[in-house]
């Protein structure tokens, strides 16, 4: 019996631990969408560096998607709330198909903002899903330890 019980706490602070971790990340992934655009504007200069590397974006937004897909799916099943991979779905593609089709050179003079929308907008929906996700396994947390029973 104890050993069931550990294994069980051991998963659900892992799944807490990666949803706090992808929400960072998809936090930090749509602060820079927001900000980018208005930071190349105002100081042109960052438009050479790597923090306008478009493989290096594409990458990060793959992770993020990625990561915000497994986060929800494993915690879905525990939880079994089946609409939450769907925003992180959506929010993916959203993310992704604007960073796909953004103009290869980002520069004050070509900025695209419906890209820009769409780049927030997608990230902002991964950090909703990791938000959510968490708010709803502590509330699951909350109950199963108040009242005892394991089907809330």
């Amino acid at each position: 019996m104890e050993i069931s019980y550990f294994n069980k706490n051991i998963v659900r602070n892992l799944r807490l631990s990666l949803d706090r971790i992808g929400f960072c990340m998809s936090s930090i992934c749509a602060v820079h969408c927001i900000c980018l655009p208005l930071l190349i504007v105002a100081v042109p200069f960052l438009a050479g560096t790597w923090i306008v590397n478009r493989e290096l974006e594409m990458i990060f937004a793959i992770c993020s998607v990625v990561f915000a897909l497994g986060c929800s799916i494993c915690s879905c099943r525990a939880h079994k709330k089946y609409w939450l991979p769907a925003i992180a779905l959506v929010g993916g593609i959203i993310l992704l198909g604007a960073h796909y089709t953004a103009p290869a050179i980002c520069c004050s003079k070509d900025l695209s903002w419906p890209h820009f929308l769409g780049t927030a907008l997608g990230g902002g929906l991964l950090a909703g899903t990791h938000f959510i996700n968490l708010s709803i396994s502590k509330c699951d947390q909350q109950y199963s330890y108040s009242c005892g029973c394991r089907n809330n």
